[in-house]
C-alpha cells in the first residue's frame, strides 16, 4: 500500500511521457498570458508535474489501457469446444 502512488506512475509513464511535452508548453503559454501576474515563477514547476501526472493518467486509464488489452486479445486463437481433464480421458491401468 505504501508503494501505490509510485506504481501508478510507473504503469502511467508511457502516456506520461507522450503528454507532458505538450501539457507543460499549453501551461507555460497560459502562465504567460495571465496566471504569472498572480502567483511566483517558482510555482508553476510543481503545479505543471501536478497537471502531467493528471493528464497522463486519465490518457492511461481512458485509452493506452483498454487499447492494450483489446491489443493482447487480436491475435490470440480462440479455441471452440470442451477439454476432456487427462483423468477421464485414459482409463486406469492400475492393478491391485
Amino acid at each position: 500500500r505504501l508503494w501505490w502512488p509510485a506504481l501508478a506512475i510507473g504503469d502511467a509513464s508511457y502516456s506520461l511521457y507522450l503528454v507532458q511535452e505538450f501539457m507543460l508548453r499549453s501551461l507555460h503559454l497560459v502562465w504567460l498570458k495571465g496566471i504569472a501576474s498572480i502567483f511566483p515563477l517558482w510555482t508553476f514547476i510543481p503545479l505543471g508535474i501536478a497537471i502531467a501526472l493528471l493528464v497522463a493518467f486519465a490518457s492511461y486509464w481512458l485509452f493506452e489501457r483498454p487499447m492494450t488489452r483489446w491489443l493482447n486479445g487480436v491475435g490470440r486463437p480462440r479455441r471452440i469446444g470442451f477439454s476432456v481433464p487427462l483423468a477421464e480421458s485414459q482409463p486406469s491401468t492400475a492393478r491391485i
